[in-house]
């Protein structure tokens, strides 16, 4: 799935922004000694990065990063990912951050309304001051089917409303 994602990503991408996969989470910040949701091996999926002229080093100038999950995930591991986001959102505020989340067959009732919509509130990241918003919602579903059994691709960006460049609603 996310080898997809990076194809799609990297045909749509302009020539001076650069689509990096499978980042060590300690690449792109100071991991503290302090309790942390980062183990030596974390990484985030995608990091798109620049603008970038020659000899930038792309993850200097990381611009998003994406983690991408199974909506048959475990809430746990979602929660991770979240809480890996935001500690990175906190560490560099300038870094959009978003989970993916792809759901097949089953709608992620966390994210998506009964009715297929966005939940449109602040969703709280739990055991963090942080939270997240969805920022959008795609569906695909035959007509006579249930949408409880469409397939969902969510985009949830996560917010640090403590920093100085905290995001928009």
């Amino acid at each position: 799935m996310v080898a997809e994602l990076c194809n799609l990503l990297f045909a749509n991408l302009p020539p001076n922004l650069k689509l990096v996969c499978e980042v060590k989470y300690s690449d792109l910040l100071m991991i503290p000694n302090k309790k942390t949701m980062f183990t030596e091996k974390s990484r985030v999926d995608l990091c798109v990065c620049g603008p970038l002229t020659k000899g930038d080093e792309p993850q200097q100038k990381v611009q998003y990063v994406f983690e991408v999950k199974r909506g048959s995930a475990s809430t746990a591991a979602v929660n991770d990912d979240l809480r890996r986001l935001l500690e990175l959102k906190k560490a560099r505020p300038k870094v959009s951050a978003f989970l993916l989340l792809v759901s097949e067959r089953r709608l992620p009732a966390r994210f998506v309304t009964p009715k297929s919509f966005a939940v449109k509130k602040k969703l709280s990241i739990p055991a963090t001051d942080g939270h997240c918003y969805v920022r959008a919602v795609m569906k695909a579903v035959p007509a006579v089917k249930s949408l409880q059994n469409a397939h969902y691709a969510c985009a949830i960006e996560v917010i640090d409303e403590n920093s100085q460049s905290a995001q928009r609603d």
